[in-house]
């Protein structure tokens, strides 16, 4: 079973650990009185001749090094630079590097409670400070102090009025109030993080519904708290379901579409992220199943069950799949295809198919990529497929065990075993369960003549709602 944690970082220190620039990109949020804010300093540094020193103040949790950091996406030609508080300020302004840009702020990070901070180390650090922004050096300079409490404001205003007066506090004399983003944003950004730094991951996946997450934002006071508050939901969701999920049933279940039409584009419009994990919202939007009437009544269970099962649809061209049944199948099996006029001769290319397969990359754990499209199949090869799918609606099993002895020899996997069974409530069985190097998979086989987005849908939705029930997760809710 996927062991992956779901990430939440409600602080930027974290989110750095974890996004890139494109992700911050569709996860942060313009807080536009705040960016009106360093349009008037850096106005009044043009005007003054001179840098700029703000007392940036605000709740823990409101943004405020977010804001700071993420200057560059909203305002051009703008850099962010730090002064951690092992640094002494008088020396870490005048190292700082200079560069093209036309504003570079520096926050003097750690330095939230000035409490510990004795009364010389003050006069010196502002001292500095004031002495920078009037220099060449710190000309277009912005000069930031973070910090979250009353006190602290007043103690530093008050040193820098006495240093600098309005030399050194420019047009911000009392500082400025951040109070981040309105609470109308904050399941906004929640959806886009999740999204962006879990595999395209949505909200239901965590167990959460959009009233849940609604309802958590209205009573969290700052968007840090908000999202604290969602880390702690989906650990209390995913342990509730861990309780009815014993260790012998902890293993993913992947879905692997066969079909005559070859669906890669209808798969890849039900799934998500770069290894195609199955998207619950989409999944219940492709179809009207009556099945899917029943879901209804709890798609954050189902969207839970999804990605505590590591849920993904891969598929498998059907011209693999006949390579793989030609090469693999036992006497016995290729007697009986015969007999449906399924041609049993070696095709020889099995193995080497296979390994470009979906399926085979999900195995090795790499991301899934498209298939690079060739030439059409003819049309007696689609007419050859029609026969084994009708084979396989008599006896799928056969052709399980062929595909599951192929993984095997091409080294995908260590072990399987058919018909695995599932969960106590309602005893259900997974096609094939594999044991490959890294994880256990229960793999699900739709082999269809031709298939569409709703059926595909329909067929996903009623094996994570059988694996749910089966379990006692869906039941009586």
């Amino acid at each position: 079973m996927s062991s992956a944690r779901i990430q939440i970082p409600n602080r930027f220190e974290s989110l750095q650990n974890f996004a890139q620039d494109a992700d911050l990109s569709t996860i942060v949020r313009p807080v536009r009185r705040g960016l009106a804010k360093i349009d008037e300093i850096y106005d009044d540094m043009l005007g003054a001749g001179q840098g700029a020193f703000l007392v940036l103040h605000g709740m823990p949790g409101s943004g405020k090094s977010t804001f700071l950091h993420t200057l560059r996406l909203f305002l051009e030609g703008v850099r962010t630079l730090t002064i951690n508080n092992e640094q002494p300020v008088e020396e870490a302004l005048w190292e700082m590097p200079e560069g093209p840009e036309r504003l570079r702020v520096l926050v003097l990070t750690g330095r939230e409670a000035v409490a510990n901070i004795s009364e010389p180390d003050l006069d010196r650090a502002l001292h500095a400070v004031n002495e920078f922004i009037r220099s060449r050096e710190g000309l277009k300079t912005l000069v930031v102090w973070p910090c979250t409490s009353g006190d602290a404001v007043r103690r530093i205003l008050a040193k820098a009025a006495e240093i600098g007066g309005d030399a050194l506090l420019g047009v911000s004399p009392a500082g400025f109030p951040f109070e981040g983003l309105p609470k109308n944003e904050y399941v906004d950004v929640a959806r886009g993080t999740i999204q962006a730094l879990n595999g395209g991951a949505t909200l239901i996946a965590l167990g959460i519904t959009e009233e849940r997450a609604a309802d958590l934002a209205d009573k969290a006071p700052t968007l840090g708290a908000y999202l604290a508050s969602l880390r702690a939901e989906e650990l209390k969701n995913r342990t509730t379901l861990y309780n009815y999920l014993p260790e012998r049933d902890r293993y993913n279940l992947w879905v692997v579409v066969v079909a005559g039409n070859d669906p890669e584009t209808e798969v890849g419009t039900l799934t998500s992220g770069a290894h195609f994990y199955a998207d619950i919202e989409r999944l219940l939007a492709s179809t009207d199943a009556n099945v899917v009437q029943d879901l209804k009544r709890y798609p954050a269970k189902l969207g839970l069950l999804g990605r505590t099962f590591d849920a993904r649809i891969l598929y498998l061209p059907f011209m693999t799949a006949m390579a793989v049944v030609r090469d693999h199948a036992s006497d016995e099996l290729r007697g009986r295809l015969a007999a449906v006029n399924f041609p049993a001769r070696p095709a020889g290319s099995a193995l080497e198919r296979l390994q470009k397969s979906q399926l085979a990359r999900a195995l090795r754990g790499e991301p899934v990529e498209p298939r690079s499209q060739g030439r059409p199949p003819e049309s007696a090869r689609e007419e050859e497929f029609r026969r084994l799918s009708q084979f396989a609606k008599a006896d799928d099993g056969a052709l399980n065990r062929t595909i599951a002895e192929a993984l095997r020899s091409a080294g995908l996997i260590e072990d399987f075993k058919l018909e695995h069974p599932v969960g106590d409530a309602q005893r259900r069985n997974a096609d094939v369960l594999c044991k490959a190097r890294d994880t256990t998979v229960r793999l699900e086989f739709m082999w269809r003549a031709s298939t569409n987005t709703g059926e595909i849908a329909r067929y996903v939705l009623e094996k994570l709602y059988n694996y749910g029930k089966a379990i006692g997760f869906l039941n009586g809710s």
